[in-house]
């Protein structure tokens, strides 16, 4: 890898809408000055996968680590220098090993956080602590799903006790696929949009989602009377990180940019903002209300591991998960 100088500077960063905020770059911003990069962005990670194979120019793709190697083995990216990355050292090794493939740093975790059941704690009275209170029929038209195959069917997976839900049989996926269109009539919509799922809570539209963490960070700090659960068949747990297009040819800015993603400012700025967790060891989660790093988890070790959760990593079954959900939302 040369130098910063012999490349063109021009850095394209494929990612969700929310990730150009500056607080998250403020390193790359001051070294580069009037270099901003170019930000494109996602709307699932699936369309992603698709675009980038299709030819979309970006030199660093945001994405979910659990299709790293559905790039790897497309030969789209290749392997970070993590020499190159000055706040490396700052990261905790056992989140790192989620994007590691082959002993390489494929792809480098940029943000933790889970799926769990999210309700309205002034509506909602659970039997127990489980995934059974998104499918409770106690509360028909009350009750939000979230539109990703690979998640509903990873958690039906979880809630009915298979021995791998990233990885179900055929008769497996077919009894997730039969119990969730026998339960669908108990929902009152279908989104993967965290916006609408918070809207829905705070106006009361809905009293219980299966929700991302970043959507229960939002509506505490707005002082709505919600509770995030841990489940006893645990949460689903998610990451996103980035990943070096093998066509890119800004290399060095790449990694700087990456550098300052993964610093202590940055991780404070996902936590205390977006409600999510950096893997920079550095962040200080003193600053989050008691109440809510309890609710998260975040007060106990291995908040990300079993039994507290199962992690969403690469999926063999895919295509046939979205298939099984796609009949499930035609149903």
């Amino acid at each position: 890898m040369g130098s910063a100088a012999d490349e063109p500077g021009d850095l394209g960063v494929y990612t969700y809408r929310g990730f150009e905020a500056p607080e998250l770059w403020g390193e790359y911003a001051a070294a580069y000055p009037g270099k901003t990069p170019t930000f494109q962005f996602l709307d699932s990670d699936a369309q992603a996968f698709a675009k980038v194979q299709s030819g979309l120019r970006t030199d660093i793709v945001q994405a979910s680590v659990g299709y790293a190697l559905d790039y790897v083995n497309a030969k789209l990216v290749q392997p970070w220098d993590t020499s190159a990355i000055a706040n490396f050292s700052q990261l905790d090794p056992e989140l790192l090993k989620y994007g590691q493939i082959d002993g390489a740093q494929v792809c480098i975790p940029t943000d933790f956080g889970f799926n769990a059941p999210l309700y309205r704690t002034d509506r909602v009275e659970p039997t127990e602590n489980s995934w059974s209170l998104i499918f409770d029929d106690r509360y028909k038209g009350q009750i939000t799903w979230y539109d990703g195959p690979v998640d509903m069917l990873t958690i039906t997976g979880m809630y009915q006790r298979v021995s791998d839900p990233l990885n179900m049989s055929a008769a497996e996926v077919d009894e997730a696929k039969k119990f969730l269109i026998e339960k669908k009539k108990l929902v009152r919509n279908i989104t993967s949009s965290p916006t609408d799922v918070q809207t829905d809570l705070q106006q009361g539209n809905i009293a219980i989602a299966a929700g991302n963490s970043y959507v229960y960070t939002a509506l505490a700090a707005a002082g709505a009377d919600v509770t995030y659960m841990q489940p006893k068949e645990g949460r689903l747990a998610w990451s996103d990180g980035f990943m070096l297009t093998s066509g890119s040819s800004n290399p060095r800015h790449a990694h700087d940019f990456a550098s300052a993603w993964l610093s202590a400012p940055s991780g404070q700025y996902e936590l205390d903002v977006l409600g999510m967790v950096s893997p920079n060891r550095k962040v200080n989660y003193g600053t989050m209300r008691p109440d809510v790093r309890s609710q998260l988890g975040l007060d106990k070790p291995g908040p990300f591991s079993p039994p507290a959760a199962f992690f969403m990593g690469h999926c063999p079954k895919r295509t046939e998960y979205g298939r099984a959900w796609d009949e499930v939302k035609a149903s």
